[in-house]
């Protein structure tokens, strides 16, 4: 039965927002409410599991910012991060969020294993996706590798650009996340 009538209340609320209703937009949203419900289900005392589920809302007449990339690293580095953030922003601002369980929020996602770029490996941008390859380390036995962050590596600089666009940007409306560096090793 507890099945069923939260099946409804979701099906219920995806109704509502076809027809032209929207559940929660980032301006209305409740950080407290929301962190209450996920303390509730972490604890186990929810009863139910939690579903995040947001449809992003159609560019309408915003800037246009062709085509919109998973991947920031395959916007020019040439445009400054927090132009792109505040183009994201825009949209994220009308994106349709459903069920209670969904939050606001943005990845900064630069790829996995985004640290090889940052520790002497190369990356490039796919058609979809992006690759990092061995860099200075090609041909290396392991070994012989040894690893240090450099922070003037373009791809560090980027990734550090945007964090703190997003920080600056989007404080308080949206759960910022992490890029995946790992897949490095």
């Amino acid at each position: 039965m507890k099945q069923t009538l939260f099946y409804n209340i979701i099906v219920y609320k995806f109704k509502s927002t076809v027809k032209g209703k929207t559940i929660m937009q980032i301006k209305d949203f409740n950080w407290e409410r929301e962190t209450d419900l996920w303390e509730k289900w972490w604890n186990k005392d929810l009863g139910r599991p939690l579903f995040q589920i947001s449809i992003p809302a159609e560019p309408g007449n915003l800037e246009p910012l062709e085509p919109v990339h998973n991947f920031l690293p395959m916007y020019d580095f040439s445009i400054p991060a927090g132009k792109i953030i505040e183009r994201l922003k825009k949209r994220k601002e009308r994106e349709n969020v459903f069920s209670d369980a969904s939050y606001p929020r943005m990845w900064i996602n630069f790829g996995p294993g985004v640290l090889a770029a940052m520790i002497g490996g190369t990356g490039h941008c796919g058609e979809s996706t992006i690759w990092f390859e061995p860099g200075r380390f090609e041909g290396c036995e392991i070994s012989y590798i040894s690893v240090k962050l450099d922070r003037k590596s373009p791809w560090f600089l980027r990734l550090e650009e945007f964090f703190e666009a997003a920080a600056k940007q989007l404080a308080g409306l949206v759960n910022i996340g992490q890029t995946d560096i790992g897949g490095a090793l």
